[in-house]
Protein backbone atom coordinates (compact mmCIF):
# COMPACT_ATOMS: atom_id res chain seq x y z
CA UNK A 1 0.00 0.00 0.00
CA UNK A 2 1.20 3.33 -0.99
CA UNK A 3 0.95 6.56 1.25
CA UNK A 4 0.38 10.12 0.01
CA UNK A 5 1.66 13.30 1.12
CA UNK A 6 1.31 17.15 0.35
CA UNK A 7 4.09 19.39 1.94
CA UNK A 8 4.08 23.47 0.76
CA UNK A 9 5.23 26.46 1.84
CA UNK A 10 3.73 29.98 1.88
CA UNK A 11 6.00 33.26 0.26
CA UNK A 12 7.12 35.69 1.99
CA UNK A 13 6.66 35.82 5.36
CA UNK A 14 4.20 37.94 6.38
CA UNK A 15 3.45 40.13 9.66
CA UNK A 16 0.65 38.48 11.24
CA UNK A 17 -1.58 39.81 13.86
CA UNK A 18 -2.76 38.16 17.03
CA UNK A 19 -6.36 37.64 15.09
CA UNK A 20 -4.55 36.27 12.18
CA UNK A 21 -3.10 34.13 14.66
CA UNK A 22 -6.22 33.52 17.02
CA UNK A 23 -8.29 32.53 13.37
CA UNK A 24 -5.48 29.86 12.68
CA UNK A 25 -5.70 28.28 16.31
CA UNK A 26 -9.45 28.33 16.23
CA UNK A 27 -9.39 26.17 12.34
CA UNK A 28 -6.60 23.58 13.00
CA UNK A 29 -8.37 22.71 16.76
CA UNK A 30 -11.97 22.79 15.09
CA UNK A 31 -10.85 21.03 11.87
CA UNK A 32 -13.68 21.17 9.45
CA UNK A 33 -16.89 21.65 12.32
CA UNK A 34 -17.17 25.23 11.97
CA UNK A 35 -20.51 25.76 13.45
CA UNK A 36 -23.24 28.29 11.62
CA UNK A 37 -23.93 31.20 13.91
CA UNK A 38 -20.75 32.45 15.17
CA UNK A 39 -20.80 35.57 17.44
CA UNK A 40 -19.64 37.51 19.91
CA UNK A 41 -21.15 37.59 23.46
CA UNK A 42 -18.93 39.20 26.48
CA UNK A 43 -15.78 38.41 25.01
CA UNK A 44 -16.12 34.75 24.10
CA UNK A 45 -17.26 33.73 20.71
CA UNK A 46 -20.70 31.50 20.57
CA UNK A 47 -22.54 29.53 17.93
CA UNK A 48 -26.18 29.79 17.26
CA UNK A 49 -26.95 27.38 20.12
CA UNK A 50 -25.54 29.75 22.59
CA UNK A 51 -22.82 27.19 23.27
CA UNK A 52 -18.96 28.79 23.74
CA UNK A 53 -16.46 28.26 21.69
CA UNK A 54 -13.22 27.33 22.83
CA UNK A 55 -9.74 26.13 21.92
CA UNK A 56 -6.56 25.78 24.30
CA UNK A 57 -4.44 27.90 22.08
CA UNK A 58 -6.52 31.07 22.56
CA UNK A 59 -5.22 31.91 26.15
CA UNK A 60 -2.18 33.23 24.20
CA UNK A 61 -4.12 35.53 21.94
CA UNK A 62 -7.16 36.82 23.97
CA UNK A 63 -5.72 39.59 25.75
CA UNK A 64 -4.48 41.23 22.65
CA UNK A 65 -6.65 40.02 20.05
CA UNK A 66 -9.23 42.13 18.04
CA UNK A 67 -12.27 39.58 18.44
CA UNK A 68 -13.87 41.41 15.46
CA UNK A 69 -11.17 40.68 12.80
CA UNK A 70 -11.55 37.35 14.50
CA UNK A 71 -14.83 37.01 13.66
CA UNK A 72 -14.65 38.62 9.98
CA UNK A 73 -11.82 36.35 9.24
CA UNK A 74 -13.97 32.85 10.91
CA UNK A 75 -17.25 34.30 8.25
CA UNK A 76 -15.05 34.75 5.47
CA UNK A 77 -13.43 31.99 5.41
CA UNK A 78 -16.65 29.97 6.74
CA UNK A 79 -18.47 30.87 3.54
CA UNK A 80 -15.83 30.21 1.04
CA UNK A 81 -14.35 27.11 1.80
CA UNK A 82 -15.76 23.15 0.79
CA UNK A 83 -15.83 21.92 4.08
CA UNK A 84 -12.08 21.06 4.10
CA UNK A 85 -9.34 20.73 6.94
CA UNK A 86 -7.26 23.53 8.13
CA UNK A 87 -3.17 22.08 7.33
CA UNK A 88 -1.30 25.60 7.81
CA UNK A 89 0.82 25.95 10.68
CA UNK A 90 3.26 28.94 11.68
CA UNK A 91 6.51 29.62 12.89
CA UNK A 92 7.61 33.13 14.45
CA UNK A 93 10.47 34.46 12.87
CA UNK A 94 11.47 36.18 15.24
CA UNK A 95 11.25 39.69 13.67
CA UNK A 96 7.70 40.24 13.71
CA UNK A 97 7.09 37.74 10.48
CA UNK A 98 5.42 34.65 10.59
CA UNK A 99 6.93 31.28 8.52
CA UNK A 100 3.60 29.46 7.11
CA UNK A 101 4.14 25.92 6.10
CA UNK A 102 1.68 22.75 5.58
CA UNK A 103 3.53 19.51 6.21
CA UNK A 104 0.10 17.50 6.18
CA UNK A 105 -2.05 18.56 2.93
CA UNK A 106 -3.48 21.86 1.58
CA UNK A 107 -6.82 22.38 1.00
CA UNK A 108 -9.78 24.92 0.16
CA UNK A 109 -9.60 26.80 3.80
CA UNK A 110 -6.14 27.16 3.65
CA UNK A 111 -6.51 28.95 0.65
CA UNK A 112 -9.36 30.44 2.18
CA UNK A 113 -7.61 31.77 4.76
CA UNK A 114 -4.52 33.03 2.87
CA UNK A 115 -6.82 34.95 0.85
CA UNK A 116 -8.48 36.23 3.87
CA UNK A 117 -4.92 37.42 5.51
CA UNK A 118 -3.73 39.24 1.71
CA UNK A 119 -6.47 41.83 2.46
CA UNK A 120 -5.14 42.48 5.85
CA UNK A 121 -1.87 42.87 4.71
CA UNK A 122 0.22 46.46 4.63
CA UNK A 123 0.14 48.05 0.73
CA UNK A 124 3.73 46.75 0.32
CA UNK A 125 2.52 42.92 0.51
CA UNK A 126 1.57 42.77 -2.79
CA UNK A 127 0.99 39.21 -2.73
CA UNK A 128 1.19 35.74 -0.95
CA UNK A 129 2.10 32.45 -2.63
CA UNK A 130 2.28 28.89 -1.66
CA UNK A 131 4.34 26.04 -3.42
CA UNK A 132 3.01 22.44 -2.48
CA UNK A 133 4.68 19.36 -3.69
CA UNK A 134 2.75 15.69 -3.81
CA UNK A 135 4.66 12.91 -3.96
CA UNK A 136 3.67 8.90 -2.73
CA UNK A 137 6.00 6.26 -1.07
CA UNK A 138 5.65 4.16 -3.57
CA UNK A 139 7.43 5.16 -6.96
CA UNK A 140 4.39 5.00 -9.76
CA UNK A 141 3.30 7.50 -12.14
CA UNK A 142 0.85 9.72 -11.39
CA UNK A 143 1.31 10.04 -7.71
CA UNK A 144 4.06 12.85 -8.02
CA UNK A 145 3.22 16.37 -8.89
CA UNK A 146 2.31 19.47 -7.15
CA UNK A 147 1.30 23.24 -7.78
CA UNK A 148 1.03 26.84 -6.59
CA UNK A 149 -1.45 29.24 -5.44
CA UNK A 150 -0.47 33.26 -6.17
CA UNK A 151 -2.86 35.46 -4.23
CA UNK A 152 -3.68 39.15 -4.64
CA UNK A 153 -5.69 41.26 -2.84
CA UNK A 154 -8.46 40.83 -6.33
CA UNK A 155 -7.92 37.52 -7.55
CA UNK A 156 -6.45 34.22 -6.74
CA UNK A 157 -4.29 31.82 -9.30
CA UNK A 158 -3.80 28.18 -9.13
CA UNK A 159 -1.72 25.67 -11.13
CA UNK A 160 -1.51 22.24 -10.67
CA UNK A 161 1.07 20.29 -12.43
CA UNK A 162 -1.08 17.51 -13.13
CA UNK A 163 -3.47 19.83 -15.19
CA UNK A 164 -0.35 21.53 -17.14
CA UNK A 165 1.07 18.00 -18.14
CA UNK A 166 -2.71 16.99 -19.64
CA UNK A 167 -2.50 20.69 -21.64
CA UNK A 168 0.48 19.90 -22.80
CA UNK A 169 -0.68 16.41 -24.72
CA UNK A 170 -3.93 18.00 -25.93
CA UNK A 171 -1.89 21.01 -27.57
CA UNK A 172 0.58 18.29 -28.88
CA UNK A 173 -2.58 16.27 -30.32
CA UNK A 174 -4.37 19.11 -31.83
CA UNK A 175 -1.42 20.04 -33.30
CA UNK A 176 -1.56 16.17 -35.22
CA UNK A 177 1.88 15.59 -32.65
CA UNK A 178 2.17 11.81 -32.55
CA UNK A 179 0.21 10.95 -28.65
CA UNK A 180 1.79 9.50 -25.69
CA UNK A 181 0.42 7.30 -22.90
CA UNK A 182 -0.31 8.99 -19.63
Amino acid sequence: MANNYIQGTVAPMLPLQHHHLAVMSLLQEHGEALPPGLDMIDDKIVVADAEEWTFSVWEAYAENVDMEKVLEGLRSIHTQRGGSFFNLHWEDCGNGTYYLFAEDGLEDTDLCFLQWVIKDMPPEIGWISCEFASYCSKLRPGEFGGGAWFITRQDTETMFTGSWLYEQQVRLLEAGGVGGQS
